[in-house]
This record gives C-alpha cells, structure tokens and sequence, in this order.
C-alpha cells in the first residue's frame, strides 16, 4: 500500500554534528598539508637545484649560500606546517572527546606524519650534499 512504508528513524543530530565537525579538522588538516607541500617544492628547488645551475656556471651573479640558506628555511617551515596542522588537529578532534588512537589513524594525520619524514629526508639530503 502507498501510506505502509517504512522509513528509517532521522539520524542523530549530534552525531552528525560531530561528523561534519571531523571532516572540517581534517579538511583544516589537508589545508596544512598542501602549505607544507608547496613549501617543500619551492625549498628543495632553491636549495638544490638552483645551487647545482650556480655552481655548473649556468647562472652566475647568484649566491649559491643564499639560495641554499633560503631553501633550507623554507624545508623547516614546512615541516613546521605540518607539526602546527597535527597539533591543531588532535585540539579540535580532543574537543570532541574523539580518542587518541582513532586520532591516530586518521588518514590525514598519517598523511602528515609521511610528509614530515619526506621533509626530515630532503634536510639531510641538501645538508649532505651542499658542503
């Protein structure tokens, strides 16, 4: 019959308040992330590559130090980013009472720990290489 069917009851408005409140920390996270990825792109060019064409003579009037001290700072403040975007996403997910262990395995947070090895990983590698 038309009037007999059955609907499901109306989620909770809560949870989905807590929902749409997760996903704006991680969104907020993602945000951080995509800084943090930028500045690594633009550091690691500057302190790599740039050095390598001041050196090969391919651009001359350039201070390969300056070019690499630039590069470096900009690989610190990215992994600065990413240290600052966790932090702050542990606050907002803490605020709602969300676990640390479901924090932890958020996908965006492992994310942001992977990023921040890859950032540990182009310091050494410009700090071995440019002495």
């Amino acid at each position: 019959m038309v009037g007999d069917e059955q609907h499901s009851p109306p989620p909770d408005a809560n949870a989905l308040s807590v929902t749409r409140t997760m996903m704006a920390a991680d969104r907020t996270l993602l945000a951080w992330i995509r800084t943090a990825l930028s500045l690594f792109g633009f550091g690691f060019t500057l302190a790599h590559l740039i050095q390598g064409y001041i050196q090969s003579g391919a651009l001359k009037g350039f201070n390969a130090q300056a070019s690499k001290h630039v590069g470096i700072t900009l690989l610190f403040l990215a992994i600065g980013c990413l240290v600052c975007g966790a932090i702050e996403h542990r606050r907002a997910l803490k605020t709602m009472n969300i676990s640390l262990r479901a924090t932890l395995l958020s996908p965006s947070l492992l994310m942001t720990a992977a990023l921040a090895m890859v950032g540990i990983f182009l310091l050494v590698e410009i700090f071995s290489t440019t002495r």
